[in-house]
Formats: structure tokens, sequence, C-alpha cells
């Protein structure tokens, strides 16, 4: 169990970490969307560049997002996991079911909250 919930830990501060890595992309990209936008005097092969580095931006902002859904999906199945070990460690499922909530449910319930039809 203790193995389980390292695994877990460090999985939620990747995902910490990716969320404000993308963060940061989106502020580097509006800077430079700015800064484009307010100067007219630069030559024609600058605005190319700056379309490239934005398709670029885009493609990494997608690739970030599809990883970050592979972590939470992971990050679900450990939860449910987890809250198996419980369920034996409680010694039986009405004191089990009995609590508050389950041991562990953020992912379970984020990702059930997005793939509801």
């Amino acid at each position: 169990m203790a193995l389980i919930l390292v695994e877990y830990r460090a999985l939620r501060d990747e995902i910490t970490v990716r969320v404000g890595s993308r963060m940061t992309l989106v502020g580097v990209l509006a800077a430079g969307a700015a800064l484009l936008v307010g100067d007219k005097g630069r030559p024609n092969w600058v605005y190319g560049l700056a379309g490239f580095l934005v398709l670029a931006g885009a493609v990494v902002w997608y690739w970030s997002g599809r990883m970050l859904a592979r972590l939470s999906a992971h990050i679900a199945r450990l939860e449910e996991d987890l809250n198996e070990l419980a369920l034996e460690a409680y010694g039986s499922a009405e004191a089990y079911r009995s609590a508050p909530a389950p041991l562990l449910s953020w992912e379970t319930v984020r990702t059930a909250k997005r793939h509801r039809p």
C-alpha cells in the first residue's frame, strides 16, 4: 500500500508540474503575440517565425493535454486499487461504506465528469 501511495503522490506532482508548464507556455505565447502586434516595423520572416512558433506551441499544448489525460487515468486506477486495499483494511464492506467518502476519489470523480455523455 505504501508503494502505491508513493506512486500516487509522484503522479499528482507530475500533473501539477505539467499544468504549470502549460500555463507558462500560454504566457510566453501571449507575450510574443503582444510584441508582434505592438510593432509594425518587423520584416516578414519574423511573422513567419511567429506563426511557426504558435503552431509548435499548439502541438506542445495538445501533446501535453494527452499526457495529462493518461496520467489522470492512471491515477484513477491507483485510486481504485487504494480504495480496494482500504476496504480490506476496514475488514468489512459495511464499515467501509459507512465512511463519509472513499479514501481517494479526486481523479476518479474528475475523470467520470469529463467522460459523462
